[in-house]
């Protein structure tokens, strides 16, 4: 037994061997571990027309040992063997597009690199004094001459109207309107920029006036009615003494229609409704500057109906409960035939009557209870309401006593 036991120890050896030994090691062939640089990034900041600073992070050594660096623009070496992780270019051409490679190297020959792209920027635009104009209310308008690009770049202009960006426009305007505050000092910049990334700015600095604005004034409505009423008021005035328009809105809604505006300072409302409230709001807004000021007033219509001018009651006769024939029943008679005039309905005190038989020219109603007719005889008066060719009129009448 004891002859087989130098087998088994180089057995045991051979597996204890297997099982320490690392499979994520990389070997150079040899047997010796080959060194790993890790991965880095580059980038290019600080960039004029002949200059520029490159960084990059760190490539660091799997075995932690001395990593340095290489530059090559276009394939040419800058610099090599330099420690730190950013480096300075100068000489540069503008108005170019570059190709910058940086190489790490690590021991045993070891490297990685990694490429990156920049443009150096070409010359500004030439200088371009702003004008100011006044335009109008809230607006200025600013002008300048056209600047030019040594190099023949195009450009594009950035707006600022008190530091906020107001938008972008194209090389052919040399000239804006901007919405400024008015009695407050404001500042426009303009920024010609160009498409190799180099910019020149213009500033202007400015008063704007405040712009008149029409005077207060007092609204009033009278001759109401169930659908008509008419609106005065005082004139607005202009401390220039130049004109005033006028814009009325019944309920939110342009009268007489959309944005058509009044010079005189009354309005007569038509083809309104009955028992209704309406809110007047009246506009006035100079010619000039289109500056407003504003008054309201709000009215209700009355709950009568208008009066027809030629068809209206002639007699209303209560017949009374003693009455042989139409006892507690109420005749009305018209001035002219009801033809195709709808007759609605009957109203007398609280009591609304809605029973009735027409004639030529007159209506009968059914006969009442005796509290109706109490009340009817009571109220002595009442009015028929008809609709006469899409229109509702009262006709008013005053009751009589009849016995037949």
């Amino acid at each position: 037994m004891t002859k087989f036991l130098p087998s088994l120890f180089l057995l045991f050896s051979i597996v204890f061997f297997s099982c320490n030994s690392s499979d994520d090691d990389f070997t150079d062939g040899g047997g010796k571990v080959a060194v790993i640089l890790g991965d880095f990034e580059i980038t290019v900041d600080a960039i004029t027309m002949t200059t520029a600073t490159v960084n990059w992070t760190e490539a660091a050594a799997s075995d932690k040992s001395k990593v340095t660096y290489d530059v090559l623009i276009n394939d040419k070496l800058i610099a090599e063997g330099i420690v730190e992780n950013t480096y300075a270019l100068d000489n540069l051409t503008l108005n170019t597009e570059y190709e910058l490679k940086i190489v790490a190297r690590g021991a045993d020959d070891a490297f990685v690199d990694r490429i990156f792209f920049f443009t150096t920027i070409g010359t500004a635009p030439s200088l371009f004094p702003l004008s100011y104009t006044d335009n109008g209310c809230t607006v200025a308008f600013i002008d300048w001459e056209a600047p030019t690009v040594e190099d023949g770049s195009s450009y594009s202009y950035e707006t600022f109207v008190n530091g906020i960006f107001v938008r972008g426009y194209s090389q052919s305007n040399v000239g804006l309107n901007f919405l400024v505050n008015e009695g407050e000092l404001n500042t426009v910049k303009i920024v010609a920029k160009t498409f190799n990334g180099a910019e020149t700015s213009e500033e202007i600095t400015f008063f704007k006036e405040v712009c008149p604005t029409p005077s207060a004034f007092d609204i009033s409505v009278s001759n109401i009615t169930s659908s008509t009423a008419r609106l005065d008021w005082t004139a607005a005035t202009m401390e220039d003494g130049s004109a005033v328009r006028y814009f009325i809105k019944v309920n939110g809604i342009g009268y007489p229609a959309g944005n058509v505006s009044l010079g005189e300072t009354f309005l007569n409302l038509q083809s309104l409704e009955r028992d209704t409230m309406y809110d007047i709001v009246i506009t006035a807004e100079s010619v000039d500057n289109s500056k407003t000021s504003e008054a309201t007033l709000s009215f209700t219509t009355t709950n009568e109906y208008p009066v027809h001018p030629t068809f209206t009651v002639t007699e209303a006769i209560l017949y009374t409960k003693n009455s042989s024939a139409l006892a507690k029943q109420l005749r009305i008679t018209f001035s002219e035939p009801i033809g195709d005039k709808v007759i609605i309905g009957i109203v007398s005190g609280e009591i609304e009557i809605g029973n009735f038989t027409m004639n030529s020219n007159s209506i009968l109603t059914n006969a009442f209870s005796d509290t109706e007719y109490d009340q009817i005889r009571a109220a002595g008066d009442g009015y028929v309401l008809v609709e006469i060719e899409g229109t509702f009129y009262q006709l008013d009448f005053a009751i009589s006593d009849s016995t037949l």
